[in-house]
Protein backbone atom coordinates (compact mmCIF):
# COMPACT_ATOMS: atom_id res chain seq x y z
CA UNK A 1 0.00 0.00 0.00
CA UNK A 2 1.55 3.31 -0.54
CA UNK A 3 -0.02 7.14 0.36
CA UNK A 4 0.67 10.23 -1.54
CA UNK A 5 -0.75 13.38 -1.51
CA UNK A 6 -2.50 14.06 -5.00
CA UNK A 7 -4.61 16.51 -6.55
CA UNK A 8 -8.40 15.63 -6.34
CA UNK A 9 -9.15 12.86 -9.64
CA UNK A 10 -13.13 12.67 -8.99
CA UNK A 11 -13.71 9.68 -11.42
CA UNK A 12 -10.92 7.77 -8.90
CA UNK A 13 -12.69 8.11 -5.49
CA UNK A 14 -16.69 8.54 -6.70
CA UNK A 15 -16.91 4.57 -6.20
CA UNK A 16 -15.33 4.57 -3.02
CA UNK A 17 -16.93 7.77 -2.04
CA UNK A 18 -20.27 6.15 -2.53
CA UNK A 19 -19.34 2.84 -0.96
CA UNK A 20 -17.98 5.26 2.41
CA UNK A 21 -21.51 7.41 2.29
CA UNK A 22 -23.76 4.04 2.07
CA UNK A 23 -21.48 2.91 5.36
CA UNK A 24 -21.90 5.90 7.43
CA UNK A 25 -23.76 8.28 5.81
CA UNK A 26 -25.67 10.50 8.30
CA UNK A 27 -28.88 11.57 6.35
CA UNK A 28 -31.49 10.16 4.58
CA UNK A 29 -30.65 11.63 1.73
CA UNK A 30 -29.52 10.21 -1.67
CA UNK A 31 -25.23 10.48 -2.83
CA UNK A 32 -25.27 13.38 -4.21
CA UNK A 33 -21.47 15.58 -3.57
CA UNK A 34 -20.93 18.35 -4.48
CA UNK A 35 -17.90 18.24 -6.66
CA UNK A 36 -18.00 21.44 -8.06
CA UNK A 37 -17.40 22.94 -4.05
CA UNK A 38 -13.89 20.21 -4.56
CA UNK A 39 -12.95 21.30 -7.00
CA UNK A 40 -12.72 25.37 -5.95
CA UNK A 41 -11.42 24.25 -3.18
CA UNK A 42 -8.64 22.12 -4.85
CA UNK A 43 -7.81 25.13 -7.53
CA UNK A 44 -7.81 27.68 -4.55
CA UNK A 45 -5.02 25.46 -3.16
CA UNK A 46 -7.18 25.41 -0.05
CA UNK A 47 -8.21 21.22 -0.86
CA UNK A 48 -5.33 18.58 0.65
CA UNK A 49 -5.85 15.18 -0.83
CA UNK A 50 -4.26 12.19 0.43
CA UNK A 51 -5.09 8.85 -1.54
CA UNK A 52 -3.71 5.20 -0.11
CA UNK A 53 -3.79 3.04 -3.39
CA UNK A 54 -2.83 -0.95 -3.59
CA UNK A 55 -1.65 -1.70 -7.24
CA UNK A 56 -2.67 1.63 -8.41
CA UNK A 57 -5.88 1.27 -6.93
CA UNK A 58 -7.86 3.73 -4.84
CA UNK A 59 -8.37 2.34 -1.97
CA UNK A 60 -8.79 5.28 0.76
CA UNK A 61 -8.73 9.15 1.49
CA UNK A 62 -8.67 11.75 3.58
CA UNK A 63 -9.45 15.23 2.65
CA UNK A 64 -9.25 18.10 4.36
CA UNK A 65 -10.24 22.24 4.07
CA UNK A 66 -7.66 24.52 5.15
CA UNK A 67 -9.16 27.66 6.60
CA UNK A 68 -7.50 30.80 8.91
CA UNK A 69 -8.14 30.68 12.27
CA UNK A 70 -10.58 33.53 12.96
CA UNK A 71 -8.99 33.55 16.44
CA UNK A 72 -5.28 33.52 15.80
CA UNK A 73 -4.01 35.42 12.95
CA UNK A 74 -1.04 33.45 12.22
CA UNK A 75 -2.57 30.18 12.23
CA UNK A 76 -4.13 27.68 9.46
CA UNK A 77 -6.14 25.11 10.40
CA UNK A 78 -6.69 21.86 8.81
CA UNK A 79 -10.57 20.92 8.87
CA UNK A 80 -11.07 17.29 8.15
CA UNK A 81 -14.07 16.71 5.08
CA UNK A 82 -13.93 12.98 4.93
CA UNK A 83 -11.53 10.08 6.09
CA UNK A 84 -12.20 6.58 4.56
CA UNK A 85 -10.09 3.36 4.28
CA UNK A 86 -11.97 0.42 2.20
CA UNK A 87 -12.99 -2.41 4.90
CA UNK A 88 -10.26 -5.00 3.56
CA UNK A 89 -7.86 -2.38 4.54
CA UNK A 90 -8.60 -1.18 7.55
CA UNK A 91 -5.62 -2.86 9.41
CA UNK A 92 -3.46 0.22 7.24
CA UNK A 93 -6.03 2.86 8.96
CA UNK A 94 -3.22 4.04 11.38
CA UNK A 95 -0.68 3.95 9.33
CA UNK A 96 -2.27 5.89 6.89
CA UNK A 97 -3.63 8.37 9.87
CA UNK A 98 0.26 8.79 10.65
CA UNK A 99 1.11 9.90 7.37
CA UNK A 100 -1.44 12.52 6.47
CA UNK A 101 -0.65 14.05 10.32
CA UNK A 102 2.72 14.32 8.71
CA UNK A 103 2.05 15.82 6.08
CA UNK A 104 -0.10 18.52 7.12
CA UNK A 105 1.70 21.73 8.27
CA UNK A 106 -0.40 23.60 9.92
CA UNK A 107 -1.27 25.07 13.40
CA UNK A 108 -4.34 22.60 14.19
CA UNK A 109 -5.81 19.35 12.77
CA UNK A 110 -9.31 19.15 13.02
CA UNK A 111 -10.68 15.46 13.01
CA UNK A 112 -14.52 14.47 12.77
CA UNK A 113 -15.44 11.02 14.12
CA UNK A 114 -18.78 9.28 13.28
CA UNK A 115 -20.62 8.32 15.74
CA UNK A 116 -21.03 5.03 14.43
CA UNK A 117 -17.39 4.57 13.79
CA UNK A 118 -15.81 5.96 16.19
CA UNK A 119 -12.18 5.97 16.20
CA UNK A 120 -11.61 8.61 18.66
CA UNK A 121 -9.29 5.99 21.12
CA UNK A 122 -7.02 5.51 17.57
CA UNK A 123 -6.68 9.50 17.28
CA UNK A 124 -6.18 9.53 21.20
CA UNK A 125 -3.33 7.40 20.74
CA UNK A 126 -1.81 9.71 18.12
CA UNK A 127 -2.07 13.36 20.32
CA UNK A 128 -5.26 14.29 19.65
CA UNK A 129 -7.60 15.41 21.97
CA UNK A 130 -11.50 15.81 22.14
CA UNK A 131 -12.70 19.12 22.10
CA UNK A 132 -16.07 19.44 20.60
CA UNK A 133 -19.08 17.23 20.36
CA UNK A 134 -21.04 17.85 17.23
CA UNK A 135 -25.01 17.68 16.75
CA UNK A 136 -27.01 17.43 13.76
CA UNK A 137 -30.72 18.40 12.77
CA UNK A 138 -32.09 17.94 9.63
CA UNK A 139 -34.39 19.84 8.50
Amino acid sequence: MTFTEETLKIQEIEALAREHYNEVGSIDAPFNPNWDIFKQLDEAGLLRSFIARVDGLVVGYNYFMLTPDMWHKDMVNASEIAIFMHPDHRGRGVEFIKFVDSQLKCSIIYRSVKVLHDYGLVLARQGYHLVDKVYMKRK
